[in-house]
C-alpha cells in the first residue's frame, strides 16, 4: 500500500522545483521524478507480473499432481505405506509440526527436525486401533536447533547430530543422554575455501552425511 507520507513528500519535490534556483532546479526534479516513479512501480507493478495480478486461489480448488499407479516403481513390496502420527493427550501441544527429516541415532531412536526448529524423538509406536496403517508415537522434545530452519542431518559415532541449517549452514549438537538442558548448538562451518583460495559461503545448506570409515563430514 502506498502510504500519505510519501505521496506528501512528492509532491513537497514538485513543488519545489518550481521555486527552486537554477543550480537546485536540476537536483529537485531528479528526486521528484524518482519519487513518482517508485509510487508508481508499486501501484502497477502487480499489474506487470507475467501472469496478471495475484489471485489467491482455495485449497480445495487447487491442482494436484497426477499420480500413475500402474508404474510399479512407486509401489513399495508390501503395497502399504504406514503413517506416524503424534499421540496427543487433550490439552497437550503438538510438537511434531512439519518435520523435514528422520535421522536414527547409534542406538536406533528416531528423531525428526521439525519446522520451528525443534529436534525431537519418536518414541513408544503403538498401531492405530480404528486404521491398520496408522501408528501413533510418543513425542518429546529433545533440543531447540537455534534460529534458523534445520533440513538433514546425520549422527557420528560419538552421538553428536551434525545437521544442514537454512541460515548458519553446517552446525552441531552432542547431547549427553543426563544432560539434554545443558546441550549446545555449535555452528561448526559457514563458509568453505575453494581451491583457488577464495573463500564461498554455504548458502542454502539441504543435507548432510558422514562417511562411515573416515568420519568426514559431507
Amino acid at each position: 500500500s502506498i502510504s500519505h507520507q510519501s505521496i506528501i513528500y512528492s509532491l513537497f519535490f514538485s513543488l519545489g522545483t518550481l521555486n527552486a534556483m537554477p543550480g537546485q532546479k536540476s537536483l529537485l526534479v531528479l528526486v521528484a521524478r524518482s519519487s513518482f516513479i517508485a509510487i508508481a512501480l508499486q501501484l502497477f507493478l502487480p499489474y506487470l507480473l507475467p501472469n496478471g495480478p495475484p489471485v489467491h486461489i482455495p485449497l480445495n480448488n487447487r491442482p494436484r499432481p497426477t499420480i500413475d499407479r500402474s508404474n510399479v516403481s512407486l509401489r513399495l513390496a508390501s503395497g502399504k505405506v504406514t503413517k506416524i502420527y503424534e499421540r496427543l493427550h487433550e490439552g497437550q501441544t503438538p510438537l511434531l509440526i512439519g518435520p523435514e527429516t528422520v535421522v536414527l541415532d547409534n542406538r536406533g531412536v528416531i528423531h525428526s527436525m521439525t519446522e520451528d526448529s525443534k529436534l525431537v524423538t519418536l518414541t513408544e509406536l503403538q498401531p492405530s486401533e480404528s486404521n491398520p496403517q496408522i501408528m501413533t508415537a510418543k513425542v518429546t522434545e529433545v533440543a531447540n536447533l537455534g534460529p534458523g530452519r534445520a533440513l538433514g542431518g546425520k549422527f557420528d559415532k560419538n552421538g553428536c547430530l551434525y545437521f544442514a541449517d537454512v541460515l548458519m549452514g553446517l552446525a552441531r549438537i552432542c547431547i549427553k543422554k543426563s544432560k539434554q538442558q545443558n546441550a549446545k548448538v555449535e555452528l561448526i562451518a559457514s563458509s568453505v575455501q575453494l581451491e583457488d583460495g577464495s573463500w564461498s559461503d554455504i548458502v542454502y545448506a539441504d543435507d548432510v552425511d558422514i562417511g562411515p570409515k573416515t568420519g568426514h563430514v559431507y
